[in-house]
């Protein structure tokens, strides 16, 4: 699968298939612990799992957090101050 940047209206492509277009990356750190990013925010994969609790501040139109919960279906706690 290629990820891209490209957006689309939401009329055009589903949430979920947006969701993928923003990105995500993983790599191995020097300790060996796997990183992940997804749209733009940096964290470690290999901490993350289906008991996670992840907090979301800033969440825009919650595209990470989707994200996250499908990847490694933990929860999510998203605020967006701005209406």
């Amino acid at each position: 699968m290629r990820f891209s940047r490209a957006r689309a209206s939401e009329s055009a492509k589903g949430v979920e298939q947006m969701d993928d277009e923003i990105g995500m990356g993983l790599a191995t750190d020097s300790c060996g612990g796997v990183i992940a990013r997804i749209a733009g925010h940096t964290f470690l994969a290999s901490l993350v799992g289906p008991a996670s609790v992840i907090l979301d501040i800033g969440a825009n139109q919650g595209q990470f957090a989707r994200t996250v919960v499908r990847k490694f279906g933990c929860r999510v706690h998203a605020v967006e101050p701005n209406p």
